[in-house]
């Protein structure tokens, strides 16, 4: 599999091994809720028949390459309750993988994994006892129609759910006192904790009916899940006081806990990490609207670390974010039922690296195995999903429209790319590439849309009277075969669509979704003049946010990749066929202290034409592990170029080699790079 390398200076690497072979896989099932630090592995296929939560203080690892199996309550009893990993305020998740071993969490029966039946468990353990496991065809090739291939499959189990404690914006039973977390500037450092109200008898919720509204207190209960108490073993803060801040009215802390429950006032608060796992096949609905995300995000803080997630054939949104201050990289969301991104409630973090293919409804793939079709389907380039998607880009104020509440909506997205379902069966008439509604605002920077039904950006309920802090900005971005009014009816006059410009040719190098291997969103290179292709130039500014710092890589690109397909190797669509065979090679690297900076060596792409079009690399250092920080991108014979964040490279052509001038190394203390190739 190639996509990036990783190295550690002067320190020890252990490699993970694949499943093995044929091998028989234990099956683990859990149906407890975690109280104590806990490791699943990977000989083990872990069975989660309804939600299990991961109660605090309790750290869940999980090792690369382990598998994750989900119920539906149709087959295992558990009413209202499919089978979701739950990581609650104060627990963790640790779920650090690899390119080459993702944690894949999917249904029940899938058989398209490692492993493939062998891991698959015939029967498990429901409500009323031992239940038998159906069989589902996930084959590649499966004819068109119900459950008879992988592309058919969705609502067959639940999702992965984080719960934090920094502060939301959440009111729903129109409590007259309102929460006074005031982040108004929305930057670093700008906050202001004033006092949470009192007066409550219980500040938090209480236990009560699914999707319970808000008290008025930054507290809320997930979508999809139930607020009821449990018992701690140990007496648990569920605000996240932060050390330091003075505050009245803090919650007191308290052996009895409410599951469901996100929201605090710590923005910094650590979830874990989360990077390369796959969800599939989510988002079993619960009640009439009422779904699990893939990948649900509630009051989750900047110490949580999320990367390389793709979520797939999931039945509501890919990615939802209810509040939080988390920054987050690479999110693939492929053919789900709802939105790709989606943010709600004060949501205040960052993302980079995003892909979104919102999918159609067909069910059938052509030119499979030298042109062997399947299904009714013939038009390259149509979409393909078990669902009929809405937009791209979804972005919410409070829930529901209580324009008010602190802290505002405003997120920052850099380097994006969206392909609608404009030509594909199943059309769906909310098909936007950004949709701004409920006071909400945000800042989408060098986003590629394409095949866009209706517009690239459209507003609704958010005129200037509807409390909104901050304006939306779409700068620096593209969109080809999109609808006829691109950029919507705009209620409010400060919306700014800098830059923002129609391509006149496709700018992805291959969009064919029924077409074996006939996906790759990465960008074509320039033509002999060019002219047209207008992507992949290295002519802009680099992404920045004010107070953000050791996160976003100085890329100068349009979209989401620009040579590397980084869905190759370890993503649901690179198993399903959608991608080609080949891709930008991983660099083996060589590190050095010649003097006291590092350096770094690898062999370069050498398979383009021009210079121009030569591959980009982002180098990246990390003295934990866990946080990368991106410290330029180079390309091969590139001279360095400070202000765009460009490193030198004086090797030579073929070979890369950088040094490190903003860290010095001493003796004994590791220091990790890895390059990903864009």
């Amino acid at each position: 599999m190639k996509f990036f390398s990783s190295k550690q200076l002067l320190a020890a690497t252990v490699a993970a091994l694949g499943f093995a072979g044929a091998a028989q896989a234990d099956i683990i099932e859990v149906t407890a809720d975690i109280s104590a630090d806990t490791r699943w592995t990977r000989d083990n296929v872990y069975v989660i028949p309804k939600t299990v939560y991961v109660l605090p203080p309790a750290k869940l690892t999980i090792e690369p390459g382990t598998l994750i199996r989900g119920a539906y309550p149709d087959i295992s009893g558990y009413t209202n309750s499919p089978g979701s990993l739950a990581i609650c305020r104060g627990a963790k998740i640790i779920a650090n993988a690899t390119a080459d071993d993702p944690v894949i969490f999917t249904s029940i029966d899938d058989t398209l994994v490692p492993g493939g039946v062998n891991t698959r468990p015939t029967a498990f353990t429901g409500s009323g006892g031992s239940v038998t496991n159906p069989n589902g065809d996930y084959s590649t090739t499966g004819a068109q129609g119900d459950k008879t291939n992988a592309f058919s499959h969705g609502r067959e189990s639940g999702g992965l759910v984080l719960l934090g404690r920094t502060p939301i914006a959440y009111d729903g039973n129109g409590a007259t006192s309102r929460p006074s977390y005031d982040d108004s500037t929305n930057t670093f450092g700008g906050a202001e904790y004033i006092s949470l109200p009192t007066g409550s008898a219980s500040p938090e919720l209480t236990a009560g009916t699914q999707n319970e509204a808000g008290d008025g207190v930054g507290f809320a209960v997930i979508e999809g899940l139930a607020v009821d108490a449990v018992p701690l073993g140990a007496s648990f803060d569920p605000d996240a006081a932060v050390s330091g801040v003075t505050t009245t009215g803090d919650i007191a802390s308290s052996t009895s806990f409410q599951r469901g429950v996100y929201g605090g006032i710590n923005e910094d608060d650590n979830s874990g990490i989360v990077r390369f796992m796959q969800l599939r096949y989510g988002g079993y609905p619960i009640a009439t609207g009422i779904e699990i995300n893939g990948l649900t995000m509630g009051a989750v803080g900047r110490g949580t670390t999320i990367e390389w997630v793709e979520v797939s054939n999931n039945a509501d949104d890919c990615f939802e974010w209810f509040g939080g201050y988390v920054n987050c990289r690479y999110l693939a969301g492929m053919h789900c039922g709802d939105d790709g991104i989606d943010w709600d409630q004060g949501f205040s973090g960052t993302i980079q690296h995003a892909f979104i293919h919102e999918g159609g409804t067909n069910f059938g793939r052509t030119g499979l195995f030298g042109g062997v079709g399947v299904g009714a389907e013939t038009t390259a380039g149509k979409n393909l999903s078990f669902f009929g998607p809405e937009r791209g880009f979804e972005l919410d104020g409070p829930e529901p429209n209580n324009s008010g509440i602190l802290p505002r909506s405003k997120g920052w997205v850099f380097n994006a790319t969206v392909i609608g379902n404009k030509g594909g069966s199943g059309t769906d008439t909310n098909d936007d590439g950004v949709r701004v509604r409920r006071g909400s605002s945000g800042q989408i920077q060098y986003t590629l849309f394409e095949d866009i039904n209706n517009g690239v950006l459209e507003m609704s309920d958010n005129s200037a009277t509807a409390g909104r802090e901050n304006d939306t900005d779409l700068l620096d971005s593209l969109y080809f075969n999109v609808g006829t009014t691109p950029i919507g009816s705009l209620t409010a006059t400060t919306i700014v669509t800098t830059g923002t410009a129609a391509a006149s040719v496709t700018q992805l190098a291959a969009k064919g979704q029924l077409a074996y291997r006939g996906l790759n969103p990465s960008l074509v290179d320039e033509a002999p003049s060019g002219t047209n292709i207008t992507a992949r130039k290295l002519t802009r500014t680099p992404p920045a946010r004010s107070g953000l710092t050791d996160f976003l890589a100085p890329v100068r690109y349009t979209g989401a990749m620009r040579d590397n397909n980084w869905l190759f190797g370890w993503t649901w669509a690179h198993t399903a066929e959608l991608l080609p065979t080949t891709n930008v090679a991983r660099p083996a690297l060589t590190l050095a202290v010649p003097a006291t900076n590092p350096t770094i060596s690898f062999a370069a792409d050498t398979t383009a034409t021009d210079a121009a079009d030569a591959v980009v690399y982002v180098v990246e250092r990390s003295t934990n592990g866990v946080a990368w920080a991106p410290i330029g991108t180079v390309q091969d014979g590139s001279s360095a170029d400070a202000p765009n964040g460009v490193l030198a490279d004086s090797a030579g052509a073929g070979t890369i080699t950088v040094t490190d001038t903003g860290y010095t190394y001493t003796s004994g203390t590791p220091v990790h790079y890895r390059v990903i190739a864009q």
